[in-house]
């Protein structure tokens, strides 16, 4: 864990085309499913480029949330703590 993936492996991404961005995510769900949808914000103009979907079911989701979890206590561990992050509403 901690690692990305090899990026020259076809079966991993295709040669030549470039990993997509994402610093913008959106979720819906209902009683059966859950959807986040990834996508690159564009600074100033509030113009988004979804990019990417996950579909899955909210058990799923919480396996999901766990390996984030861990992910950033981990990234925690090596490189310091992160700075808290809230979207003022």
């Amino acid at each position: 864990m901690g690692e990305f993936p090899r990026t020259d492996a076809p079966e991993l991404w295709p040669a030549g085309r470039a990993r997509p961005y994402s610093n913008h995510v959106e979720i819906a769900f209902n009683v059966s499913e859950v959807e986040l949808c990834f996508a690159q914000a564009f600074d100033g103009d509030g113009r988004l480029a979804p990019h990417s979907w996950i579909q899955t079911t909210p058990v799923h989701l919480v396996s999901f949330g766990e390996a984030i979890r861990r992910t950033i206590d981990s990234y925690e561990e090596r490189y310091g703590r992160l700075p808290q992050h809230r979207e003022e509403r």
